[in-house]
């Protein structure tokens, strides 16, 4: 069963920040969490809020710059649903 992401205000400027080139990437990382939340991520911890959870992922770019990301979630009501809070984005140095 695949949960249903739903994106908020601050996931989605994140989300609409990145560069094209890695846009069908991510995506594929968000479908992966959509599909299994339990396997791929962590309740948060310091230096994140404990009121969610987090997905962490990496992924080079057409240069071979390393990004890093992180997505804040909560689980919705129904258990289907994935509130995606924000995501956090470490761009190459």
């Amino acid at each position: 069963m695949s949960h249903q992401l739903v994106f908020g205000p601050k996931a989605e400027e994140a989300y609409e920040s990145l560069p094209l080139s890695l846009l069908d990437e991510f995506d594929r990382h968000m479908d992966r969490l959509a599909e299994s939340p339990a396997t791929v991520a962590v309740p948060g911890t310091f230096p994140f809020p404990a009121n969610r959870m987090v997905f962490h992922f990496e992924m080079s770019d057409h240069t071979g710059e390393t990004w890093h990301f992180v997505a804040h979630f909560r689980y919705g009501s129904d258990e289907q649903t994935l509130h995606v809070v924000a995501i956090t984005v470490l761009p190459p140095a």
